[in-house]
C-alpha cells in the first residue's frame, strides 16, 4: 500500500512538475518576448527622439531663413529708396536754370504726318519739344516737371512765350494730356 501511495503521490508530483515547468517555459517566452518588445519600443522611441530632434533642426533653420529673407527685404526696400534719393539729387544737379512755370500742350504724328522739325529732324516720343527759339533757344535740353529731359528740337505758331508743345506717340494720348502746367529747368 506504501508502495501504491507513493506510486500515486509520486506521479501527482511529476504531473504536478510537468505542468509548473511549463508555466515556467510559458513565463520565460513571455518575459522574452517582453523584453523584445521593450526593446523595440526602445528603439522607436530613439528613432522618434532622433525626428523630433531633426524637426527642431529644420525648424530652426527655416525661422533663420525667414529672418534673412525680411533682412535682405528690408535692405533691398533701403536700396531703392537711396536710389530714389540719389535720382533725385542727380536730376536736380543736371537742373541748372530754373525758366519758370510753362504751358504745355501736346502734339502727335498723326497730327502732322511725315513732317520733320523746324531743325531738320524728325520728331521723336519722349525727345522732342517745340518752343519759342527767343525763351528756349533750338537745341537745348530741358527738363519738365514730371516728364523728364527733352530737347528743343521745334518751334510752332501759336508757341510763344513760355509755352511748350511736347510730342507724343498718338493724338488721344495728346487729347488725354490736354494742356497743363509744368515748372521748367535748363540742363546742364
Amino acid at each position: 500500500m506504501f508502495f501504491v501511495t507513493t506510486l500515486v503521490f509520486g506521479s501527482s508530483l511529476i504531473s504536478l512538475g510537468c505542468e509548473n515547468y511549463k508555466k515556467g517555459e510559458i513565463i520565460y517566452e513571455y518575459q522574452k518576448q517582453n523584453s523584445l518588445l521593450e526593446k523595440i519600443v526602445d528603439e522607436e522611441e530613439a528613432i522618434i527622439m532622433l525626428q523630433t530632434k531633426q524637426i527642431n533642426t529644420l525648424q530652426q533653420k527655416l525661422s533663420d531663413a525667414e529672418n534673412t529673407i525680411k533682412e535682405q527685404e528690408t535692405t533691398i526696400q533701403k536700396i531703392k529708396q537711396e536710389e530714389e534719393v540719389q535720382k533725385k539729387k542727380l536730376e536736380d544737379a543736371e537742373k541748372d536754370t530754373y525758366l519758370g512755370n510753362f504751358n504745355l500742350s501736346f502734339y502727335s504724328k498723326e497730327q502732322f504726318p511725315n513732317s520733320s522739325t523746324c531743325t531738320g529732324v524728325m520728331p521723336q516720343v519722349g525727345v522732342t519739344v517745340a518752343v519759342d527759339p527767343k525763351v528756349i533757344p533750338l537745341g537745348t535740353k530741358i527738363y519738365i516737371e514730371g516728364l523728364g529731359v527733352r530737347i528743343a528740337q521745334d518751334t510752332g505758331g501759336a508757341i510763344k512765350g513760355n509755352k511748350l508743345d511736347v510730342f507724343v506717340a498718338t493724338t488721344a494720348e495728346a487729347y488725354q494730356f490736354g494742356r497743363q502746367n509744368r515748372k521748367v529747368w535748363i540742363v546742364k
